[in-house]
């Protein structure tokens, strides 16, 4: 479908692009209206337009590496407030319109733990910026 193709690249409907023919099989075989056929064909490319915008918003949060708070051993560094490393993780913070400055002296548990916090934001639709204060290098606005 040349002219569905092109349409696609014209108005950038590029995570829909690939699964159409998927999407209008789909469609087929369960018999859907084109109401639910556009919402289905509408929310793949929404949920690609958001998994694009997260791997962007990731890249200009400046991560030296990306981590997440799943996997995190708690029992490695028992003296690490669980509670509040969850709790910074909720994002909390940013509603209230409250800064986060983590101190401490440097060790594994310690130099993570943004990363985590950090990995939420950029996932959602909030912007992010790390900025070590042992190494500080001016960065370019985030636009």
């Amino acid at each position: 479908m040349p002219a569905l193709d092109s349409l696609f690249e014209a108005l950038k409907f590029d995570p829909l692009a690939a699964p159409c023919d998927a999407l209008l099989e789909q469609a087929a075989k369960k018999d859907l209206g084109y109401r639910e056929l556009l919402a289905e064909a509408l929310s793949c490319e929404w949920q690609g337009r958001q998994h694009k915008g997260a791997e962007v918003r990731l890249a200009q949060a400046r991560l030296p590496w990306l981590k997440t708070l799943e996997p995190f051993d708690f029992s490695f560094q028992p003296s690490i407030d669980r509670k509040g490393v969850r709790e910074l993780s909720a994002l909390g913070f940013v509603g209230r319109a409250e800064n986060v400055v983590l101190l401490g002296p440097p060790s594994r548990a310690s130099s993570c733990t943004p990363f985590y916090v950090i990995e939420n934001p950029a996932l959602s639709d909030l912007r992010s910026l790390f900025a070590d204060a042992r190494n500080p290098q001016p960065y370019p606005p985030v636009p």
